[in-house]
Protein backbone atom coordinates (compact mmCIF):
# COMPACT_ATOMS: atom_id res chain seq x y z
CA UNK A 1 0.00 0.00 0.00
CA UNK A 2 1.63 2.95 -1.09
CA UNK A 3 0.35 6.37 0.84
CA UNK A 4 2.29 8.58 -1.19
CA UNK A 5 0.28 7.93 -4.44
CA UNK A 6 -3.82 8.09 -4.47
CA UNK A 7 -3.83 8.98 -8.21
CA UNK A 8 -4.69 12.29 -7.46
CA UNK A 9 -4.34 15.46 -5.45
CA UNK A 10 -4.90 13.65 -2.28
CA UNK A 11 -8.23 14.98 -1.95
CA UNK A 12 -12.03 13.73 -0.95
CA UNK A 13 -15.09 14.76 -2.35
CA UNK A 14 -16.30 18.26 -2.94
CA UNK A 15 -20.05 19.00 -3.57
CA UNK A 16 -21.83 21.88 -3.76
CA UNK A 17 -25.70 21.53 -3.13
CA UNK A 18 -27.74 24.88 -4.27
CA UNK A 19 -31.18 25.84 -3.81
CA UNK A 20 -32.55 28.69 -5.36
CA UNK A 21 -35.55 30.75 -3.97
CA UNK A 22 -38.71 29.90 -5.86
CA UNK A 23 -39.49 32.89 -8.04
CA UNK A 24 -41.14 32.87 -11.61
CA UNK A 25 -38.72 30.87 -14.04
CA UNK A 26 -38.98 29.87 -17.74
CA UNK A 27 -41.81 27.58 -18.12
CA UNK A 28 -42.73 25.53 -21.15
CA UNK A 29 -46.10 23.46 -21.00
CA UNK A 30 -47.03 25.34 -17.61
CA UNK A 31 -43.58 23.16 -15.79
CA UNK A 32 -41.34 24.52 -14.64
CA UNK A 33 -37.89 24.57 -15.82
CA UNK A 34 -35.70 26.97 -14.05
CA UNK A 35 -32.01 25.66 -14.33
CA UNK A 36 -32.67 23.18 -16.56
CA UNK A 37 -33.12 25.96 -19.11
CA UNK A 38 -29.16 26.43 -18.97
CA UNK A 39 -27.88 24.89 -22.31
CA UNK A 40 -25.06 22.08 -22.83
CA UNK A 41 -22.31 24.76 -23.98
CA UNK A 42 -22.35 26.81 -20.42
CA UNK A 43 -22.53 23.40 -18.21
CA UNK A 44 -19.27 23.09 -20.52
CA UNK A 45 -18.17 26.30 -19.47
CA UNK A 46 -19.23 25.93 -15.31
CA UNK A 47 -17.00 22.56 -15.82
CA UNK A 48 -13.87 24.02 -17.79
CA UNK A 49 -13.57 26.69 -15.34
CA UNK A 50 -13.28 24.17 -12.17
CA UNK A 51 -11.02 21.38 -14.41
CA UNK A 52 -13.18 18.72 -15.59
CA UNK A 53 -15.52 17.76 -18.86
CA UNK A 54 -18.97 16.31 -19.32
CA UNK A 55 -18.45 13.15 -20.46
CA UNK A 56 -22.31 12.48 -20.73
CA UNK A 57 -26.19 13.10 -20.40
CA UNK A 58 -28.89 11.66 -19.37
CA UNK A 59 -32.70 13.40 -18.93
CA UNK A 60 -35.75 12.16 -17.35
CA UNK A 61 -39.15 14.68 -16.78
CA UNK A 62 -37.61 15.69 -13.62
CA UNK A 63 -33.56 16.21 -13.59
CA UNK A 64 -30.98 16.37 -16.12
CA UNK A 65 -27.72 14.38 -15.22
CA UNK A 66 -24.56 14.57 -16.19
CA UNK A 67 -21.26 12.60 -15.71
CA UNK A 68 -18.36 14.19 -15.32
CA UNK A 69 -14.50 13.66 -15.96
CA UNK A 70 -14.00 14.18 -12.03
CA UNK A 71 -17.83 13.12 -10.55
CA UNK A 72 -21.62 14.39 -11.77
CA UNK A 73 -23.65 17.15 -11.55
CA UNK A 74 -27.49 16.86 -11.25
CA UNK A 75 -29.72 19.93 -12.60
CA UNK A 76 -33.02 20.35 -11.46
CA UNK A 77 -35.87 23.58 -12.19
CA UNK A 78 -34.50 25.01 -8.56
CA UNK A 79 -31.58 22.42 -7.73
CA UNK A 80 -28.19 21.85 -8.44
CA UNK A 81 -25.72 19.37 -7.25
CA UNK A 82 -22.29 19.61 -8.38
CA UNK A 83 -20.05 16.90 -6.65
CA UNK A 84 -16.27 16.81 -7.79
CA UNK A 85 -12.91 14.81 -6.46
CA UNK A 86 -8.99 15.15 -7.37
CA UNK A 87 -7.30 19.08 -7.85
CA UNK A 88 -10.83 20.46 -9.36
CA UNK A 89 -11.31 24.16 -8.11
CA UNK A 90 -15.06 23.87 -7.32
CA UNK A 91 -15.85 26.78 -6.09
CA UNK A 92 -14.34 28.63 -9.46
CA UNK A 93 -18.11 27.37 -10.46
CA UNK A 94 -19.70 29.74 -8.12
CA UNK A 95 -20.14 32.87 -9.96
CA UNK A 96 -20.68 31.19 -13.37
CA UNK A 97 -23.65 28.95 -11.57
CA UNK A 98 -25.16 32.54 -9.91
CA UNK A 99 -25.43 33.85 -13.38
CA UNK A 100 -26.57 31.44 -15.38
CA UNK A 101 -29.62 31.22 -11.76
CA UNK A 102 -30.34 35.01 -12.36
CA UNK A 103 -30.43 34.56 -16.32
CA UNK A 104 -33.15 32.14 -15.35
CA UNK A 105 -34.71 34.19 -13.18
CA UNK A 106 -33.75 32.82 -9.67
CA UNK A 107 -31.38 33.76 -6.81
CA UNK A 108 -29.71 31.68 -4.77
CA UNK A 109 -31.39 30.55 -1.55
CA UNK A 110 -28.91 28.18 -0.01
CA UNK A 111 -25.35 27.03 -0.68
CA UNK A 112 -24.11 24.51 0.72
CA UNK A 113 -20.31 23.72 0.50
CA UNK A 114 -18.65 20.97 1.94
CA UNK A 115 -15.57 18.29 1.40
CA UNK A 116 -13.64 15.39 3.08
CA UNK A 117 -10.52 16.69 4.69
CA UNK A 118 -7.65 16.38 1.78
CA UNK A 119 -4.98 13.96 2.96
CA UNK A 120 -2.21 16.51 0.97
CA UNK A 121 -3.60 20.04 1.14
CA UNK A 122 -0.68 21.44 -0.30
CA UNK A 123 -1.31 19.57 -3.64
CA UNK A 124 -5.05 21.37 -4.07
CA UNK A 125 -5.36 24.45 -6.19
CA UNK A 126 -6.19 28.06 -4.90
CA UNK A 127 -8.09 28.24 -2.76
CA UNK A 128 -8.74 24.56 -1.91
CA UNK A 129 -5.19 24.20 -0.14
CA UNK A 130 -6.71 25.87 3.01
CA UNK A 131 -9.87 26.02 4.98
CA UNK A 132 -9.46 29.67 5.31
CA UNK A 133 -9.00 30.61 1.85
CA UNK A 134 -11.96 28.66 1.05
CA UNK A 135 -14.08 30.64 3.33
CA UNK A 136 -12.69 33.52 2.18
CA UNK A 137 -13.79 32.66 -1.43
CA UNK A 138 -16.86 32.30 -0.49
CA UNK A 139 -17.42 35.20 1.50
CA UNK A 140 -15.80 37.17 -1.94
CA UNK A 141 -18.94 36.09 -3.68
CA UNK A 142 -21.62 37.21 -0.65
CA UNK A 143 -21.96 33.94 1.23
CA UNK A 144 -20.75 33.99 4.92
Amino acid sequence: DNDDDDGGGGGGGQHYYYAFAPVPARACGGELLGMRTVTRDRWDAACAAIGCKILSTLSTDYCTSYVLSESSLFVYPQKVVLKTCGTTTLLHALPLIAEYARQCGLEIEFLCYARAKFRWPERQPFPHSSFNDEVRELQRYGFN
